[in-house]
Parts: C-alpha cells; sequence; structure tokens
C-alpha cells in the first residue's frame, strides 16, 4: 500500500510471520489496510479493516521527504 502525500511518499507492508500452534509457516502477507502519514511528517498510522488473528507479524516500512531521502526499517509485535 502506498500513500502520497505533498511531496513525501511512504510505504508499509503487514505479514503474520508465526500463528499459534505452527512451528513455523511462510509470511501471510495482510491486505485490506489504510496507510496515512501524520501531520508531523514523523509518523505513519496503519488502519485495518478487521482485527488481527493471534499471531506474531512483521511491519516493513519505507519513506522519503520531499529532498528525497530514504529511510525505513521493520519491527515485529504479537497479536495474542
Amino acid at each position: 500500500m502506498r500513500v502520497r502525500r505533498s511531496s513525501a511518499t511512504a510505504r508499509a507492508e503487514i505479514a503474520m510471520t508465526g500463528m499459534p500452534g505452527m512451528a513455523s509457516h511462510a509470511p501471510m502477507p495482510i491486505t485490506g489496510f489504510t496507510a496515512r502519514l501524520g501531520n508531523d511528517r514523523k509518523s505513519m498510522t496503519l488502519l485495518l479493516r478487521r482485527p488481527l488473528a493471534s499471531g506474531t507479524y512483521r511491519v516493513t516500512w519505507s519513506a522519503a521527504g520531499a529532498d528525497t531521502h530514504r529511510m525505513g526499517g521493520d519491527f515485529s509485535f504479537t497479536v495474542r
């Protein structure tokens, strides 16, 4: 999902990386969410259409400002 606002761009992806009772499985992409850059131009909000199921997830993001400087990262979290 790409978000454009003014001259900055941002991108985010969500993938389920672990499910209760399964030792390992291939990452399953989560689709159907909306990403929005914050007014402060330093934050991004991901709005899901429905709650996430129990499991482990990874968010990968990247952003570029008007000066085209790119940055990005990823983080994981667990839904219980």
